[in-house]
Protein backbone atom coordinates (compact mmCIF):
# COMPACT_ATOMS: atom_id res chain seq x y z
CA UNK A 1 0.00 0.00 0.00
CA UNK A 2 1.12 3.69 -0.79
CA UNK A 3 0.61 6.68 1.06
CA UNK A 4 1.28 9.78 0.11
CA UNK A 5 0.49 13.15 1.92
CA UNK A 6 0.55 16.47 0.30
CA UNK A 7 1.33 19.04 3.86
CA UNK A 8 -12.35 0.45 -7.75
CA UNK A 9 -27.96 -4.30 -13.11
CA UNK A 10 -23.99 -4.25 -14.52
CA UNK A 11 -20.90 -4.70 -12.50
CA UNK A 12 -20.85 -0.82 -11.45
CA UNK A 13 -24.06 -0.47 -10.12
CA UNK A 14 -25.31 -4.02 -8.93
CA UNK A 15 -21.78 -4.50 -7.47
CA UNK A 16 -20.74 -1.04 -5.69
CA UNK A 17 -23.91 0.39 -5.05
CA UNK A 18 -23.34 2.44 -8.35
CA UNK A 19 -20.18 4.03 -8.61
CA UNK A 20 -21.67 7.94 -9.45
CA UNK A 21 -25.21 7.69 -7.51
CA UNK A 22 -27.68 10.39 -6.07
CA UNK A 23 -26.89 12.14 -3.20
CA UNK A 24 -29.27 15.41 -2.71
CA UNK A 25 -27.75 18.24 -2.14
CA UNK A 26 -28.89 19.06 1.83
CA UNK A 27 -26.68 15.39 3.01
CA UNK A 28 -23.66 17.58 2.13
CA UNK A 29 -22.23 18.91 5.58
CA UNK A 30 -23.96 15.96 7.64
CA UNK A 31 -22.61 14.59 10.72
CA UNK A 32 -20.94 11.51 10.53
CA UNK A 33 -22.22 10.30 14.21
CA UNK A 34 -25.51 9.34 11.69
CA UNK A 35 -23.57 8.42 8.49
CA UNK A 36 -20.37 8.82 6.69
CA UNK A 37 -19.62 11.75 5.03
CA UNK A 38 -20.57 11.56 1.33
CA UNK A 39 -17.59 13.59 -0.35
CA UNK A 40 -14.10 14.61 1.02
CA UNK A 41 -13.07 17.95 2.48
CA UNK A 42 -10.05 18.77 0.94
CA UNK A 43 -8.44 17.66 -2.76
CA UNK A 44 -8.13 14.36 -3.23
CA UNK A 45 -7.09 11.38 -6.15
CA UNK A 46 -7.68 7.83 -4.69
CA UNK A 47 -6.45 4.88 -6.86
CA UNK A 48 -8.60 1.74 -6.25
CA UNK A 49 -8.58 -1.68 -7.46
CA UNK A 50 -12.25 -3.16 -8.69
CA UNK A 51 -13.17 -6.74 -8.10
CA UNK A 52 -16.50 -8.46 -9.47
CA UNK A 53 -16.21 -11.31 -7.43
CA UNK A 54 -14.06 -14.50 -7.55
CA UNK A 55 -12.61 -15.64 -10.59
CA UNK A 56 -12.90 -12.22 -11.78
CA UNK A 57 -9.73 -10.17 -12.56
CA UNK A 58 -9.48 -6.64 -10.64
CA UNK A 59 -8.92 -3.38 -12.50
CA UNK A 60 -7.55 -0.11 -11.27
CA UNK A 61 -9.72 2.79 -11.42
CA UNK A 62 -9.44 6.60 -10.12
CA UNK A 63 -11.07 9.09 -8.36
CA UNK A 64 -10.19 12.92 -8.02
CA UNK A 65 -11.95 15.54 -6.30
CA UNK A 66 -11.33 18.84 -5.78
CA UNK A 67 -12.93 21.74 -3.55
CA UNK A 68 -12.27 24.37 -6.32
CA UNK A 69 -15.51 25.82 -8.19
CA UNK A 70 -17.60 24.56 -6.05
CA UNK A 71 -16.72 20.96 -5.36
CA UNK A 72 -16.22 18.65 -8.60
CA UNK A 73 -15.58 14.95 -8.83
CA UNK A 74 -14.01 13.04 -11.52
CA UNK A 75 -14.51 9.12 -11.78
CA UNK A 76 -12.43 6.65 -13.96
CA UNK A 77 -14.16 3.67 -15.54
CA UNK A 78 -11.84 0.87 -14.55
CA UNK A 79 -11.13 0.05 -18.46
CA UNK A 80 -9.70 3.72 -19.33
CA UNK A 81 -12.21 4.32 -21.66
CA UNK A 82 -13.71 7.69 -20.26
CA UNK A 83 -14.56 9.20 -17.03
CA UNK A 84 -17.60 11.01 -15.89
CA UNK A 85 -17.18 14.48 -14.14
CA UNK A 86 -20.10 15.54 -11.57
CA UNK A 87 -19.97 19.15 -11.04
CA UNK A 88 -22.43 20.21 -8.15
CA UNK A 89 -21.91 23.84 -7.88
CA UNK A 90 -23.20 24.03 -11.66
CA UNK A 91 -25.83 21.55 -11.42
CA UNK A 92 -23.98 20.10 -14.70
CA UNK A 93 -22.21 16.72 -15.71
CA UNK A 94 -19.64 15.96 -18.40
CA UNK A 95 -19.03 12.52 -19.76
CA UNK A 96 -15.80 11.97 -21.49
CA UNK A 97 -15.53 9.27 -24.17
CA UNK A 98 -12.00 8.71 -24.15
CA UNK A 99 -11.41 6.47 -27.74
CA UNK A 100 -13.86 8.32 -29.56
CA UNK A 101 -12.11 11.78 -28.58
CA UNK A 102 -15.77 13.30 -27.84
CA UNK A 103 -17.82 14.45 -25.02
CA UNK A 104 -21.08 16.05 -24.22
CA UNK A 105 -22.50 18.27 -21.06
CA UNK A 106 -25.77 17.95 -19.69
CA UNK A 107 -28.07 19.18 -16.60
CA UNK A 108 -28.03 17.25 -13.50
CA UNK A 109 -31.40 15.36 -12.78
CA UNK A 110 -33.32 17.32 -9.57
CA UNK A 111 -31.84 14.96 -6.31
CA UNK A 112 -29.24 13.20 -8.66
CA UNK A 113 -24.84 13.51 -8.69
CA UNK A 114 -22.90 14.24 -6.49
CA UNK A 115 -21.85 11.24 -4.20
CA UNK A 116 -19.14 8.72 -4.85
CA UNK A 117 -21.23 5.65 -4.08
CA UNK A 118 -22.42 6.76 -0.70
CA UNK A 119 -25.84 9.30 -0.32
CA UNK A 120 -28.60 9.77 2.34
CA UNK A 121 -31.20 7.28 0.80
CA UNK A 122 -28.96 4.68 2.11
CA UNK A 123 -29.80 3.08 5.46
CA UNK A 124 -26.07 2.97 7.70
CA UNK A 125 -24.56 1.09 10.77
CA UNK A 126 -21.15 1.84 12.78
CA UNK A 127 -19.38 -1.58 12.42
CA UNK A 128 -15.68 -0.59 13.70
CA UNK A 129 -11.88 1.07 12.38
CA UNK A 130 -9.72 -0.06 10.10
CA UNK A 131 -6.54 0.91 7.96
CA UNK A 132 -6.45 0.86 4.59
CA UNK A 133 -3.75 2.29 2.20
CA UNK A 134 -1.95 3.70 5.16
CA UNK A 135 -4.85 5.72 6.64
CA UNK A 136 -7.56 4.84 9.47
CA UNK A 137 -11.30 4.58 8.44
CA UNK A 138 -14.97 3.57 9.94
CA UNK A 139 -16.15 0.56 8.49
CA UNK A 140 -20.43 1.07 8.10
CA UNK A 141 -22.78 -1.86 6.73
CA UNK A 142 -24.52 -0.02 4.07
CA UNK A 143 -28.16 -0.75 3.24
CA UNK A 144 -30.36 0.18 -0.19
CA UNK A 145 -33.73 -1.69 -1.03
CA UNK A 146 -32.60 -5.10 -2.27
CA UNK A 147 -28.83 -4.20 -1.96
CA UNK A 148 -26.51 -4.75 1.07
CA UNK A 149 -22.59 -3.95 1.05
CA UNK A 150 -20.21 -2.10 3.10
CA UNK A 151 -18.23 0.54 3.38
CA UNK A 152 -15.08 2.35 4.97
CA UNK A 153 -14.81 6.31 5.18
CA UNK A 154 -12.05 8.29 6.71
CA UNK A 155 -13.12 11.39 8.74
CA UNK A 156 -12.30 13.64 5.94
CA UNK A 157 -15.02 11.59 3.73
CA UNK A 158 -12.60 9.82 1.34
CA UNK A 159 -14.05 6.08 0.71
CA UNK A 160 -11.37 3.40 1.29
CA UNK A 161 -13.27 0.97 0.34
CA UNK A 162 -16.60 -0.33 -0.51
CA UNK A 163 -18.83 -3.88 -1.33
CA UNK A 164 -22.05 -4.23 -2.28
CA UNK A 165 -24.43 -6.51 -4.24
CA UNK A 166 -27.76 -8.01 -4.49
CA UNK A 167 -28.04 -10.61 -1.15
CA UNK A 168 -26.97 -13.94 -2.77
CA UNK A 169 -25.87 -12.24 -5.56
CA UNK A 170 -22.38 -11.40 -7.02
CA UNK A 171 -20.62 -8.92 -4.65
CA UNK A 172 -18.38 -6.36 -6.19
CA UNK A 173 -15.21 -4.88 -4.21
CA UNK A 174 -12.94 -1.79 -4.20
CA UNK A 175 -10.32 -0.97 -2.69
CA UNK A 176 -8.16 2.02 -2.09
CA UNK A 177 -4.52 1.23 -2.82
CA UNK A 178 -3.51 5.02 -2.93
CA UNK A 179 -4.11 7.78 -1.71
CA UNK A 180 -2.61 11.14 -2.54
CA UNK A 181 -4.11 14.48 -0.67
CA UNK A 182 -2.64 17.28 -3.13
CA UNK A 183 -4.18 20.00 -5.26
CA UNK A 184 -5.99 18.46 -8.28
CA UNK A 185 -5.17 19.92 -11.75
CA UNK A 186 -8.44 21.99 -12.99
CA UNK A 187 -7.42 20.16 -16.40
CA UNK A 188 -8.90 17.20 -14.78
CA UNK A 189 -12.39 18.48 -14.44
CA UNK A 190 -12.32 19.79 -18.07
CA UNK A 191 -12.57 18.30 -22.02
CA UNK A 192 -9.17 17.19 -22.93
CA UNK A 193 -7.57 19.74 -25.57
CA UNK A 194 -9.00 18.35 -28.76
CA UNK A 195 -12.08 16.67 -28.17
CA UNK A 196 -15.00 17.04 -30.15
CA UNK A 197 -18.26 18.29 -28.08
CA UNK A 198 -21.86 15.69 -29.13
CA UNK A 199 -25.62 16.53 -27.90
CA UNK A 200 -26.99 14.84 -25.28
CA UNK A 201 -28.84 12.91 -27.59
CA UNK A 202 -25.77 11.56 -29.44
CA UNK A 203 -23.89 10.52 -26.65
CA UNK A 204 -26.91 8.91 -25.53
CA UNK A 205 -27.35 6.75 -28.66
CA UNK A 206 -23.71 5.89 -28.73
CA UNK A 207 -23.86 4.40 -25.43
CA UNK A 208 -27.00 2.35 -26.41
CA UNK A 209 -26.41 -1.44 -26.14
CA UNK A 210 -24.89 -3.30 -27.87
CA UNK A 211 -22.30 -0.40 -27.93
CA UNK A 212 -21.18 1.56 -24.94
CA UNK A 213 -18.03 2.62 -23.65
CA UNK A 214 -17.70 0.15 -20.84
CA UNK A 215 -18.93 2.51 -17.81
CA UNK A 216 -21.63 3.84 -16.27
CA UNK A 217 -23.70 6.39 -18.19
CA UNK A 218 -24.73 9.54 -16.53
CA UNK A 219 -26.73 9.55 -13.89
CA UNK A 220 -30.37 9.77 -14.84
CA UNK A 221 -29.77 10.52 -18.49
CA UNK A 222 -33.00 11.44 -19.83
CA UNK A 223 -33.95 10.69 -23.61
CA UNK A 224 -33.40 13.56 -25.92
CA UNK A 225 -33.00 16.82 -25.01
CA UNK A 226 -30.49 19.55 -25.43
CA UNK A 227 -26.83 20.32 -23.22
CA UNK A 228 -26.65 23.27 -21.22
CA UNK A 229 -25.02 26.20 -23.42
CA UNK A 230 -21.84 26.93 -21.99
CA UNK A 231 -22.51 25.33 -18.15
CA UNK A 232 -19.40 26.61 -16.40
CA UNK A 233 -16.46 25.42 -16.21
CA UNK A 234 -16.98 24.01 -19.44
CA UNK A 235 -17.07 25.75 -23.21
CA UNK A 236 -20.23 26.49 -24.71
CA UNK A 237 -21.37 24.10 -27.38
CA UNK A 238 -19.98 24.92 -30.82
CA UNK A 239 -22.64 27.33 -33.18
CA UNK A 240 -24.75 25.14 -35.33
Amino acid sequence: MVRSDGSGKRGWQAGCLALACALPGAAWAQTQAVHPLFLPTRDVSVTYSVGAGPGQPAQLTHMYYTTANGGMLRIDTPNGAGFTVLDRAHNSQMLVITAKRIYATMPLPPGTADGFILNDTMTYTREGQQTIAGYGCTSWKVATPGTNGQACVTNDGVLLSGSGGQPGGPQTQLTASVVAYAPQSPGLFTPPPGFKYISQQQMQQMLAPPGGYGGPPPNGMPPGGAPPNGTPPYPPPPPG
